[in-house]
């Protein structure tokens, strides 16, 4: 996708930045936010594992799945889900309400993982991904003027985006870098 404009809101501090956003099918999600020439925040996430790096307070958290205690909110096939239309009319567990909402339900036992789509085009229109255990959410939903509005206390504290614009292009390459100095980050696994 090419870059989109966003304002990104972590905890009081608002930063207007460009996003970008890759993803190769069953294999990687990689998003970047750069403010004013400086990336502010990098996320790279796989099958199993996902990275997130905050470039502003030197942060880095580590996600391998299965080493953590509860199954976090969000998950690669999830966001998949969000992108992905031909995954979604795949998907058996659809189904369509009074509103001409396609509502894709995949939740699990401690998990809700609810996507609400159009049903005349699968645009996508509202999502909510919580974890009950912890508290930890992802929501999201499409505001009127085709802004997407992402509210989310999972990796950052309080976390807001609002994101519009951008064009999808097929077929791009680049090199996806997720190397952390040590010495300059604090890291947390979880």
């Amino acid at each position: 996708m090419s870059r989109v404009s966003a304002d990104v809101i972590i905890g009081q501090n608002t930063y207007n930045s460009r996003l970008a956003l890759y993803y190769v099918p069953d294999s990687l999600f990689f998003i970047s936010a750069v403010n004013a020439g400086f990336e502010i925040v990098r996320i790279g996430i796989t099958r199993d594992s996902a990275v997130f790096i905050n470039r502003i307070d030197k942060l880095a958290f580590i996600y391998k799945s299965g080493e953590g205690g509860n199954p976090p909110p969000l998950e690669f096939q999830d966001l998949e889900y969000l992108v992905n239309k031909r995954i979604v009319c795949d998907y058996k567990g659809t189904t369509i309400n009074r509103d001409t909402v396609v509502v894709v339900n995949r939740s699990l036992r401690d998990v809700t993982k609810v996507i609400n789509y159009s049903d005349n085009d699968l645009s996508l229109r509202r999502f909510e991904f919580f974890q009950k255990k912890t508290g930890e959410y992802i929501v999201g939903e499409k505001a009127g003027d085709r802004r997407l509005v992402i509210f989310s206390n999972y990796i950052v504290g309080d976390l807001q985006i609002e994101a519009y614009g951008g064009q999808v292009e097929l077929n791009r390459k680049m090199n996806v870098d997720m190397t952390i100095n040590r010495k300059k980050y604090h890291i947390t696994y979880f």
